[in-house]
């Protein structure tokens, strides 16, 4: 549970996927302007975000 959620404490939880997606773009976002605020690129820059797919087989995925 997300400490907002927390704190709040109405609604149902998001997972921990959602939670984990939210945090990755707020810190593409600041990347990204950092990078356009210093003039590091000459040009605007974007964050990707990906998703990645883990075989429950595998034995690394049992016990990550």
């Amino acid at each position: 549970m997300s400490l907002k959620e927390e704190a709040y404490g109405d609604g149902a939880p998001y997972p921990l996927d959602v939670l984990d997606a939210k945090s990755a773009g707020q810190i593409g976002y600041v990347v990204e302007l950092e990078l356009e605020l210093d003039n590091v690129v000459q040009q605007p820059a974007v964050a990707v975000l990906t998703r990645v797919r883990v075989d429950a087989a595998r034995p690394a995925a049992r016990r990550p």
